[in-house]
């Protein structure tokens, strides 16, 4: 835990971050999941940008052409995505 907080302490942080618009519960499992896998929030953002990215280059397709294609090809490592993307953008 950052600086020798408790997990209820972290849990208590988030969900006051948070607003109270997520559970306590809620609250506890991201943080029990930031601790258990710290890679995981990197590799969402590196993921969200590279998404964000090829959007930025669909050209003539439309938002929803775009993400229908991104969800057909599923789960994939980016140079294959961008490879598959490339060929309809």
């Amino acid at each position: 835990m950052k600086k020798n907080k408790s997990l209820s302490q972290c849990v208590n942080k988030m969900y006051s971050l948070l607003n109270g618009h997520m559970t306590r519960r809620f609250c506890k499992e991201e943080v029990l999941r930031y601790i258990c896998n710290p890679g995981q929030a990197c590799s969402y953002m590196i993921g969200c940008k590279f998404i964000e990215r090829m959007s930025k280059r669909r050209g003539s397709i439309t938002l929803k052409e775009f993400h229908h294609k991104l969800l057909s090809i599923g789960p994939s490592p980016m140079k294959y995505l961008k490879k598959k993307l490339d060929k309809h953008i």
